[in-house]
């Protein structure tokens, strides 16, 4: 039986999907790996930028693009993400050259141009 249309970019997709890079940091003796987000995680990063604040005015996001950016994407060698939403004081907190080489990784793998990062960084 021959796959439909929905089914080749289906298998596309799930093929693209396990796609990961693995980033090794200077003096780090353990592998991290940024993976791609799905069309969801994608949008809830997004929403995350745009829409998320304390106070629930748009636009006014402590967590920021790096952080809402690494919590989405950077998992270790078993596959569990290294940072949850609650660990950004955490994250924020880590030297920018040690989070810098997680970040590039992220944005070349999931399609994010620099003009993305400052239109995001600016929600």
């Amino acid at each position: 039986m021959a796959k439909t249309l929905r089914e080749k970019l289906a298998a596309h997709g799930r093929k693209m999907l396990s796609a990961r890079q693995q980033v090794d940091l200077p003096g780090f003796d353990q592998p991290l790996f940024v993976r791609l987000m799905n069309g969801q995680e994608r949008s809830d990063f997004e929403r995350a930028l745009i829409l998320a604040s304390p106070d629930g005015k748009p636009g006014d996001n402590p967590a920021g693009f790096r952080a809402a950016l690494l919590r989405s994407t950077v998992y270790d060698q078993a596959g569990e993400a290294v940072w949850q939403d609650a660990e950004d004081a955490e994250l924020l907190g880590l030297p920018a050259s040690l989070l810098e080489p997680l970040v590039d990784a992220a944005m070349r793998l999931n399609g994010l141009s620099k003009a993305d990062r400052e239109v995001l960084e600016k929600k």
